[in-house]
C-alpha cells in the first residue's frame, strides 16, 4: 500500500515568502508614493502661507470661545485682540510670518463687531478674520486693507463666518481660489 503523498514544505514556505514580498513590496511603494505627494503638496503651499492659515484659525477658535461665553457674540472690533489674547489666543497668532517680527498682519471684519456668530446671515461668504495692511492692534474695517500687492503667490488669507480659510485674488477682490 503506497503512502498519501504529504505537501511538498518548501514549495508551501515559497509561496507564503512571496506573498510576503508582494505585500511588504505594495507598502513600500505605497509609503513612496505617499511622500511625493506630501512633499508636492509643500511646495504648493509654502510654509509662511500654512503658518498664516493656523494662525487664522487659531483667532477664529478663539472668537467661537468668546462667543460661548458672551450669549453667542464675537468680540467689538475696537478690543477684538485684546478679547481674544484673553481667551487663550497665543500672541504669535496675530504675527504673520511674512511681515517683521512683532507685528500684527491681521484685521477683523467691522461689520461683525459684537454680532452673534448665529446670526449672520451667510457665513460661508463672510470674511471674519484676513491679512491686512494695518499692521496694528485691534485694526479692524470692512475688509478694505488687504495687502497690495498681497503676501502670498497672488492673493490674500482670510478666514470666513463658518472656519473655512481661502486665498482672496488681488484682481478680484471676492472671488477665490
Amino acid at each position: 500500500m503506497e503512502q498519501p503523498k504529504r505537501p511538498n514544505r518548501t514549495v508551501a514556505c515559497i509561496v507564503v515568502l512571496g506573498a510576503l514580498a508582494g505585500m511588504v513590496g505594495s507598502w513600500m511603494l505605497l509609503a513612496f508614493l505617499s511622500a511625493q505627494i506630501l512633499s508636492r503638496a509643500q511646495e504648493k503651499a509654502p510654509p509662511d502661507s500654512m503658518q498664516c492659515v493656523i494662525n487664522l484659525r487659531a483667532l477664529y477658535s478663539a472668537a467661537q470661545l468668546y462667543a460661548q461665553e458672551n450669549d453667542g457674540r464675537l468680540p467689538l472690533a475696537d478690543s477684538w485682540s485684546d478679547a481674544l489674547i484673553d481667551k487663550g489666543a497665543d500672541k504669535t497668532a496675530f504675527e504673520c510670518p511674512r511681515l517683521r517680527a512683532s507685528s500684527y498682519g491681521y484685521a477683523m471684519n467691522s461689520d461683525l463687531s459684537g454680532q452673534k456668530l448665529s446670526e449672520i446671515e451667510n457665513r460661508k461668504r463672510t470674511v471674519l478674520f484676513f491679512e491686512s495692511s494695518l499692521a496694528r492692534r485691534n485694526a479692524h474695517d470692512k475688509v478694505e486693507s488687504l495687502p497690495k500687492p498681497s503676501r502670498h503667490r497672488g492673493g490674500n488669507l482670510v478666514i470666513y463666518a463658518d472656519g473655512r480659510t481661502s486665498e482672496i485674488l488681488d484682481q478680484t477682490q471676492g472671488r477665490r481660489r
